[in-house]
């Protein structure tokens, strides 16, 4: 069983040790924490109550432009799932809750980067209704590679 909330200034080193395991060039403890205390940010984390409430993945957002009639933006910055926790649902909830929030926030276009050979998350992010619109050449280091934007527009 998962549960989503905010994270909190204190996540930051079990947020940032999930960072770790996931990707080549991971935020740090002290990035994660300053992007908690920003504003128009909005970052959850999912948590197992079948292992004492453990966090076992995030996702950290910025948006903008709420107040606009036609909705705002919104960037995914970094999105993970502790790899002990992966295949099990968990990213599917915490999605499930981002574009739950997102909505209360009057969000209705999401951008983000991932690696083009990344095929269990760009599969992900197609069920969700994000589409490929372009290629950011040698986007990321160790290894060198590609990135595809990915955009989701939620309909009126």
């Amino acid at each position: 069983m998962f549960s989503v909330r905010d994270a909190k200034p204190e996540d930051s080193t079990v947020i940032a040790s999930i960072e770790e395991e996931n990707f080549s060039d991971p935020w740090s403890k002290d990035n994660i924490e300053g992007f908690i205390l920003s504003e128009h940010t909005l970052s959850l984390v999912i948590l197992d109550s079948e292992n004492g409430d453990e966090i076992i993945g995030h996702i950290l957002t910025t948006y903008a432009g709420e107040s606009f009639p036609e909705g705002g933006e919104s960037e995914i910055d970094t999105f993970a799932i502790a790899n002990e926790s992966k295949g099990r649902g968990a990213g599917k909830r915490l999605l499930e809750e981002y574009f739950k929030r997102l909505s209360e926030l009057n969000i209705k276009k999401t951008a983000l980067e991932v690696r083009v050979s990344n095929e269990a998350a760009i599969n992900i992010y197609k069920k969700y209704g994000f589409r490929t619109v372009n290629t950011r050449k040698n986007f990321y280091k160790d290894p060198d590679e590609d990135a595809y934007i990915m955009v989701r527009e939620e309909k009126n």
